[in-house]
């Protein structure tokens, strides 16, 4: 649904018309920039009760009688550069048509002896998550009650993640983060996951006394590394808003459109995210590490040059690069730019006038480098879909 805010630029007087496409969540942030003078605005949609929509000026804008400067803004996809000004603008325009199985599914979906056209959500229809910050906040407060004994907290708190028809047995912090994690990447996540997993099945099935060291060495530390990847995803969903808007194109596996402009930027509280996200998983692809040394005949701790203690002392812009002989392992360091993290670990990174792109210089003194704002949160989103998997893998690898 498209909804029209008119608001009064506070730095310039210079009257806008918002086109907000309006997603799942309780609250929608908004994060832009003026068109006339680039002064950023924000404004948030509560939609506790839809389908009414209210409003709530936050910072630098007015409600306005006056239908100014068209802006499109959108939730959950980013705008090709031509298309923010356009007043004929739909999101369904640029975004991916469901597949075969998806449109099949639709069908099936149709109530006995209905006729016509059907109404979809196609943002759900495209594996969207409805509620993705509710559904993390529930299930972070969960993680919590586990880590503080507080059981019975815990239960109650994964009852209401999971529904009453999930039987107790399966009432587990373990299962309901793995769940979430392959739900949210949907379709990506779930055939990752298994791609993952077949790898480190396979490396015990051909080497299982090497396999369970492995294991006995990782499961020592998994509460502490949970807490870590926690911690970042924490970070990721409370920025959700911003994230979302490249999430659709990493679980499809899809380009962005051409020109990508991302229309919410609320770069201050994501600049410092890809370094953020980078070190967790750098310092955390070592059970890839040992995992890839099983299955190329070696102890789990020995890499071809080094241990895997010396590895996990050495530089984390370059250890991924023990992976590329493993196609399938590699998938988890794709994307893995060390040039990028640290620009945003250093904060070298700025952004232009109107906020649609990013520069930073290598190193803090080399040459210029530029992309686009939307872009970087494509990037961000790649390296925490990578961080999921990884998470949802060990969970499942290192439990009893």
């Amino acid at each position: 649904m498209m909804s029209r805010i008119r608001i009064k630029c506070l730095s310039c007087g210079t009257a806008i018309a918002t086109r907000v496409q309006v997603g799942h969540e309780k609250q929608q942030r908004i994060s832009s920039v003026c068109p006339e003078c680039f002064s950023p605005f924000r404004f948030r949609l509560h939609l506790e009760a839809p389908p009414a929509v209210g409003v709530e000026f936050v910072e630098n804008c007015e409600y306005t009688e006056e239908d100014g400067v068209i802006l499109n803004i959108g939730s959950g996809f980013v705008i090709s550069r031509e298309r923010v000004n356009d007043e004929r603008y739909f999101p369904s325009l640029d975004m991916p048509k469901p597949n075969q199985e998806e449109l099949h599914a639709i069908a099936a979906a149709r109530p006995p002896g209905a006729v016509g056209p059907m109404l979809v959500d196609l943002s759900v229809t495209l594996g969207g998550l409805p509620d993705a910050i509710g559904r993390w906040r529930l299930l972070r407060n969960a993680y919590r009650f586990g880590r503080t004994a507080q059981e019975a907290r815990l239960q109650e708190a994964l009852r209401e993640f999971f529904g009453e028809e999930v039987p107790q047995k399966l009432l587990t912090i373990e299962n309901a983060l793995v769940s979430f994690f392959v739900r949210i990447l949907e379709p990506l996540g779930e055939p990752e996951f298994e791609r993952i997993l077949n790898e480190f099945k396979r490396a015990n099935e051909a080497h299982r006394d090497e396999f369970l060291r492995l294991r006995e060495e990782f499961q020592h530390k998994k509460w502490d590394r949970l807490d870590e990847y926690i911690d970042v995803f924490d970070h990721f969903f409370r920025e959700y808003d911003e994230f979302n808007q490249t999430l659709l194109y990493v679980r499809r596996s899809l380009p962005l459109p051409p020109n990508p402009y991302a229309a919410s930027t609320n770069f201050e509280n994501t600049k410092l995210y890809y370094g953020e996200a980078f070190e967790v998983l750098g310092s955390s692809i070592d059970i890839l590490a040992g995992v890839n040394n099983i299955l190329v005949g070696r102890s789990f701790e020995q890499l071809e040059h080094i241990s895997l203690r010396k590895y996990r002392e050495s530089d984390k812009g370059r250890r991924n690069e023990t992976l590329k002989t493993n196609f399938v392992l590699s998938r988890l360091v794709a994307e893995y730019n060390n040039h990028l993290r640290n620009a945003s670990h250093h904060r070298w990174l700025r952004l232009s006038h109107d906020r649609s792109e990013m520069m930073y210089q290598d190193g803090g003194n080399g040459p210029r480098q530029t992309i686009s704002y939307a872009e970087y949160l494509r990037r961000c989103c790649d390296l925490t879909a990578q961080l999921m998997i990884l998470t949802s893998v060990e969970i499942v690898v290192l439990s009893d």
